[in-house]
């Protein structure tokens, strides 16, 4: 995909790699744009996770086996992308009947993004919501990729990633969570 055909992100209208290059550049020049954009700040910082966690990989992996592939890069990337959009709005409830609060969908895949990526040996790829989340109450099935860095027994992993992205969801939004997948999409050793 070429810069001009790639989508763009937030109200700010960078594409992704757009924001790569700055944040390459240490965010130097600084551009209010990007940063007083949610969505922007939102791919900035997922960005920055991907990287750090890219470059823990190929140096782990560079005695052993060739450095993540081009398409596992592009995958994270486009997830990154997609995840970093606002989405639909989910209405929060209130004790205040006059008044209306709501997150955004990107908000609630940031939360689940960086849930996994603080645990060790885990990143985020993508977050798909089923469910009409517009509607208070609704059932939400969640969807989440995961790239596993170092080899570890997979399904206790996987279960500790969907109890800390449940326990972050209910303290941080209202959604009415059915159920989490974690699809191990990818696994990336140093051995």
């Amino acid at each position: 995909m070429s810069e001009d055909d790639e989508p763009t992100i937030g109200a700010a209208g960078y594409t992704l790699t757009q924001l790569s290059e700055y944040l390459e550049a240490g965010r130097v020049p600084y551009n209010a744009d990007i940063e007083s954009d949610p969505e922007c700040e939102r791919a900035l910082e997922a960005l920055e996770r991907v990287t750090r966690a890219s470059h823990d990989l190929i140096e782990a992996e560079s005695a052993a086996t060739p450095g993540p592939s081009g398409a596992w890069l592009q995958s994270m990337l486009r997830g990154i992308a997609t995840d970093a959009r606002a989405g639909r709005e989910i209405p929060l409830t209130s004790v205040e009947p006059e008044f209306e609060f709501s997150q955004s969908e990107g908000v609630v895949r940031e939360i689940v993004r960086r849930t996994g990526d603080a645990m060790d040996g885990v990143l985020i790829g993508r977050c798909v919501l089923d469910g009409d989340v517009t509607e208070p109450g609704a059932p939400v099935h969640l969807t989440v990729s995961v790239t596993v860095l170092g080899l570890r027994p997979l399904h206790p992993l996987a279960d500790r990633v969907r109890e800390a992205i449940a326990e972050a969801l209910a303290v941080h939004t209202t959604l009415q969570v059915t159920g989490i997948d974690i699809v191990i999409a990818d696994v990336r050793s140093a051995e």
